[in-house]
């Protein structure tokens, strides 16, 4: 089950990938690169709970074009470092998750020093989420999946990452849940977010809510589950037999017994 569609503008969102930036140019055009997002990999605590970005939840941005999607070093907006309107950031998703390469004007040249010398780590990328689901990772958390989004901006980081703010994940599987948001931030703090995906009469909870699967995938499995009607040929033997029962197996006797041995060690002729 996928969390509804929201009237209103979801709000924005940081998530960090720890994978270096690269110079991919060195000449005219001052190029940096890397990912700021990489697909189906989960990633740390994001406050009891994990997260994965699934390979398709950047192709309705890609659809629209990215618009007004920005490149900013640590995300400052003194620190614009390129544009996809101007063309000096470039966007493209592969099977790893989404790339993306900026031409840095002549004034950063202090991010192409840091990029070579190493000092910047990994990359981030902004996005309001328009649809995800939820349920149970394999380490027993409970796990977002990121459906689809909006793409706000890329950004190269310097230092120790900040600990991204899980409060707008929270409203999100509080919406999912059809719970209070302080009731899930409360089962946060506790370490207890998976009392939500726990059914009060002790049965396993939903499919959809064991695990991340899409909605014919979930059909699929409730519907093997469900018993089968029977033909007519069934009711017909189930009746007969519950009519005229079979005899019970009668015991063999030394003759028979010895015929069987017989025959297992000299097969037939």
């Amino acid at each position: 089950m996928k969390s509804p569609q929201r009237p209103e503008a979801p709000e924005p969102e940081t998530r960090i990938t720890p994978l270096p930036v690269e110079v991919r140019a060195i000449g005219a055009r001052r190029t940096i690169g890397g990912y700021g997002a990489v697909f189906n990999s989960p990633s740390r605590d994001l406050g009891r709970f994990t997260e994965i970005v699934n390979s398709k939840a950047f192709n309705k941005s890609a659809g629209d074009g990215y618009p007004a999607v920005v490149a900013r070093m640590n995300h400052s907006d003194d620190m614009l470092l390129g544009t996809t309107k101007a063309r000096t950031l470039r966007l493209a998703i592969d099977s790893r998750g989404l790339f993306y390469e900026v031409d840095l004007p002549e004034s950063r040249a202090d991010t192409l020093e840091l990029v070579v010398r190493g000092d910047i780590t990994s990359s981030s990328f902004a996005f309001q989420s328009w649809s995800d689901d939820w349920g149970i990772g394999a380490d027993g958390m409970p796990l977002r999946t990121l459906l689809s989004v909006r793409l706000i901006d890329v950004a190269p980081l310097s230092g120790a990452p900040a600990y991204e703010d899980a409060t707008v994940g929270l409203r999100s599987l509080a919406r999912y849940m059809d719970a209070p948001i302080a009731d899930v931030i409360d089962l946060s703090n506790r370490h207890e977010l998976r009392k939500l995906f726990t059914r009060s009469d002790g049965l396993p909870p939903p499919v959809s809510q064991r695990h991340p699967l899409n909605a014919k995938t979930a059909q699929a499995i409730v519907a093997a589950r469900a018993p089968q009607p029977r033909t007519g040929a069934q009711a017909l033997i189930e009746t007969l037999g519950r009519r005229w029962p079979a005899e019970p197996p009668q015991p063999k006797t030394g003759q028979q017994a010895l015929i069987e041995v017989l025959g297992k060690r000299w097969g037939p002729m």
